[in-house]
C-alpha cells in the first residue's frame, strides 16, 4: 500500500472509507484515511496524519504536528503517490528514542533553577 506495505501495521473501516496505519522502525509512523470527513475523502483523495510513538501511547501513537511532513496539521486532499512520498519523508525522521534520551539528559543535567549542573564526586 503506497509503497510501503512492510510498515503497514492496521487496516480497518473507518467512517464508511479506508484507515491505514504505519509504524516505522524509527518510533515514526502516519494514519492515511479517506472518508467522507476526511480532507478529500469525498473527492477520492487521502488525508494523513504523522504519529510519534513511545510516549504517551506507544500502541496508538500521538498526532504529531510540528513536522516538515505535517507542516502544523494532518495533511489532506493527497493522491497516492503524494501519501508515498510523504510516507518516505516519515520513515527517515530521526529516530524517536534518540530525542526522548537527549531530552532526558537535558533534564536530569539540569537544575530546576536553570543554572548549571554540577556532579558531586565525594564519596
Amino acid at each position: 500500500m503506497f509503497g510501503h506495505a512492510t510498515y503497514l501495521t492496521e487496516s480497518r473501516e473507518a467512517f464508511g472509507g479506508e484507515n491505514f496505519m504505519f509504524t516505522f522502525p524509527n518510533g515514526w509512523g502516519a494514519s492515511v484515511v479517506s472518508h467522507a470527513h476526511s480532507y478529500g475523502g469525498r473527492e477520492g483523495l487521502w488525508e494523513l496524519a504523522v504519529l510519534r510513538f513511545g510516549q504517551k501511547d506507544p500502541i496508538g501513537g500521538d498526532i504529531h504536528y510540528q513536522n516538515s511532513v505535517a507542516q502544523g496539521d494532518v495533511r489532506g486532499y493527497l493522491g497516492s503517490s503524494e501519501v508515498s512520498k510523504l510516507l518516505s519523508e516519515v520513515k527517515v525522521f530521526d529516530p524517536v528514542v534518540k530525542k526522548v534520551e537527549a531530552a532526558y539528559e537535558t533534564a536530569m543535567n539540569t537544575p530546576e533553577d536553570g543554572g548549571v549542573a554540577f556532579t558531586d564526586h565525594t564519596d
